[in-house]
């Protein structure tokens, strides 16, 4: 993985993919665990964000460990804000895998109901895996905002050491 993208720093970049697209699959995770009916359009936008923000943030790890070997200033605040982007990996990764599950089930279940007229109550495990993904999705979201934080904090003061 290349360290730099248009000539600046790759990671500051790269960072926004999750930042951005991890909320947002929260987000719509919420919301089809509350209406389920929309899965038919929501379903595929919910995986590709969340597989998007899973690969974003792989990325943004990679191109952070670079960009820490380019300034090759150790510090306790940068080794924190190093472990709060792998926690942030695994919690993509996580959140991608049930958000496939959740799909899935939903699609079946959407099928099973066609069959059955419309009258058929939503399986436990989509409930289940819904509710899970959901709460993960929230935790992920502050996650996400913590790890940003930590970040941008490192980048201002060094910015105000160096001005």
């Amino acid at each position: 993985m290349p360290d730099r993208l248009f000539g600046l720093p790759a990671h500051p970049l790269l960072v926004h993919v999750p930042v951005v697209l991890l909320p947002l699959a929260a987000l719509l995770m919420l919301w089809l665990l509350y209406r389920p009916q929309h899965l038919h359009l929501l379903g595929f936008p919910l995986v590709g964000c969340s597989f998007a923000s899973f690969v974003g943030s792989v990325l943004a790890v990679e191109t952070g460990e670079g960009l820490e070997r380019i300034l090759n200033e150790p510090s306790k605040a940068l080794e924190r804000h190093a472990q709060m982007g792998e926690r942030t990996r695994l919690i993509a990764a996580v959140f991608f895998v049930l958000a496939v599950a959740f799909v899935v089930i939903g699609r079946r279940w959407n099928a099973a109901r066609t069959i059955h007229g419309g009258v058929l109550p939503r399986s436990k495990a989509f409930i289940a895996v819904g509710a899970v993904a959901a709460l993960l999705g929230i935790f992920a979201v502050g996650t996400v905002v913590a790890t940003g934080h930590s970040g941008a904090k490192l980048a201002w003061e060094d910015a105000g050491k160096s001005g």
